[in-house]
């Protein structure tokens, strides 16, 4: 799918430095927010590069399940339904761009390698009052620089797949994105045996050898509740859409508007 890209955001590997919650920590958002029901549609991958088209759909569906049951717990009072289409075969929409699907706000879209770091990216455009959209893109694949594979005489760095808790950990964060959020910004760093997305989601560094689905915590859904109001996506919005928090302990003690 063709995407016209007007603001982008990664999320990259190597999360080797990383924050606790602590003063002076801070989480902001991409000052932009639904003013509906977000309604996500899942691209398929190009058949040639995966055939696990089936496996996606089912973790961006779980990645998705996770953030509404996380908001409904934190403001039961809330509207946090998301909508999720059926998904979009390889064929029809390989040859078409975002623009082509007006019912989509949030495309999640699997490909292959991203040619840098970046093991997921969110791209916005709302420049369409008619039809604000996001699209994440979510990268099935890496290149190992630990692993040389020989062909023809030929050296090069193996290409190896994303295994299935990293790549539903970096949805949930790219979906953070696509509801407004930006990153967590730390103050100080933590022990190397620790990762900054046991204190964030929206951290912006994830390892691709972290053993497990990082879950929502605090920060983020705190922000949530700055963005959108306990009420959810069609509730009482502020007049000024919240630029950051900082945070102490979990407890956004500071908001810049």
């Amino acid at each position: 799918m063709k995407i016209i890209v007007l603001f982008l955001i990664l999320v990259l590997i190597g999360g080797v430095g990383v924050i606790p919650a602590g003063v002076g920590d801070n989480l902001e958002t991409l000052k932009v927010r639904f003013d509906k029901t977000p309604e996500v549609c899942i691209f398929d991958i190009d058949p040639d590069i995966s055939d696990r088209a089936r496996t996606h759909e089912i973790l961006t569906r779980v990645s998705v399940d996770a953030w509404t049951e996380a908001l409904f717990k934190e403001y039961p009072k809330g509207n946090w339904e998301i909508i999720i289409h059926e998904p979009i075969a390889w064929e029809d929409h390989k040859d078409k761009s975002a623009e082509d699907f007006p019912h989509c706000t949030i495309m999640v879209v699997f490909e292959g390698l991203s040619g840098s770091d970046a093991l997921g990216t969110t791209s916005i455009n709302f420049t369409n009052s008619n039809h604000k959209f996001m699209v994440i893109n979510a990268y099935v694949n890496y290149v190992d620089n630990n692993h040389i594979i020989i062909n023809n005489g030929n050296a090069d760095w193996a290409i190896e797949s994303l295994n299935d808790y990293t790549l539903q950990s970096v949805i949930i964060h790219e979906l953070g994105h696509a509801f407004g959020l930006l990153h967590y910004i730390n103050s100080s760093p933590l022990p190397r045996d620790m990762e900054g997305i046991e204190v964030s989601v929206m951290y912006p560094h994830l390892s691709i050898s972290y053993g497990s689905v990082v879950d929502i915590k605090s920060p983020e859904l705190i922000m949530m509740g700055k963005l959108y109001g306990e009420y959810g996506w069609n509730g009482i919005k502020y007049p000024v859409i919240v630029k950051s928090c900082d945070f102490l302990q979990n407890i956004a003690y500071d908001c810049k508007w």
